[in-house]
């Protein structure tokens, strides 16, 4: 028979491991697809609602790829992104191609989102993908875009927050809600919002639902800044199909 100290002891070890499963400092690095519309800043804002305690960082030139991220370089652009991942600052790091290279040069997706990968997992951080969306002409490429991505999952260990599968199920279910922004590329609020349940879902193994629909965030000198509103009723749909998406997924085997 276990005593009940013992007991205790085990039960207290498992919350501590549960604890630190949930990441206290990521980075975001991508491009536009992720500064959109404060994402990043949403997702810590999530989890502060869950008093999860969370600080997001993002390095997000617009248009960039993973091959400049890791370079260093957009054409007279400097982009730090290795050396903060190098830092050892960070516990995840999120990692967004570009929106049409996982469709185009999956090569060389493969091999910058491969050695961004290798450098994360040096630093003792987990690599993250955020699998993006086909954009609002061309729905047929989702299923290159996730070929893509669960390449790299397959070949390299991270885990793949599936954002575009979200955006696929939503855009079958509701069309008449708006996930694009005019250009039909990048994610209007609604977008972003739903970007955001799957990424906090992904990297928390927490349910959406219930999160808030309105975000705020404090500045340097503790005054409110507006971070993104959707309406209730637009908020639990979107939390639930995250959910749906997110606890349905079959993260691909490391080969």
């Amino acid at each position: 028979m276990i005593r009940r100290p013992t007991i205790l002891l085990i039960l207290i070890s498992l919350v501590g491991q549960l604890g630190a499963a949930i990441p206290q400092r990521v980075l975001f690095v991508g491009n536009s697809y992720t500064h959109y519309e404060n994402m990043t800043q949403v997702v810590a804002a999530f989890a502060a609602s869950r008093d999860f305690s969370m600080e997001t960082r993002k390095s997000t030139p617009g248009g960039a790829t993973l091959e400049q991220h890791w370079k260093g370089q957009k054409g007279k652009q400097s982009i730090d992104s290795l050396a903060r991942i190098r830092s050892g600052d960070f516990d995840a790091v999120v990692l967004q191609e570009q929106s049409l290279r996982p469709i185009q040069d999956p090569g060389e997706m493969m091999t910058f989102a491969g050695k961004l990968t290798a450098a994360i997992k040096h630093a003792e951080a987990h690599p993250i993908l955020y699998l993006t969306w086909a954009r609002e002409k061309t729905p047929e490429t989702q299923s290159k875009l996730t070929q893509s991505y669960e390449t790299v999952a397959r070949k390299t260990g991270a885990t793949v927050a599936p954002v575009g599968i979200a955006w696929a199920v939503v855009r079958s279910r509701r069309p008449e809600l708006s996930l694009f922004s005019p250009d039909g590329s990048h994610p209007s609020t609604l977008g972003s919002y739903l970007a955001a349940c799957v990424l906090f879902s992904t990297l928390t193994n927490e349910s959406c639902l219930g999160l808030p629909n309105q975000l705020s965030a404090k500045d340097e000198n503790g005054e409110s800044i507006h971070l993104m509103r959707v309406t209730r009723e637009e908020a639990t749909f979107l939390q639930t199909i995250a959910d749906e998406v997110v606890e349905n997924y079959q993260q691909p085997a490391l080969e």
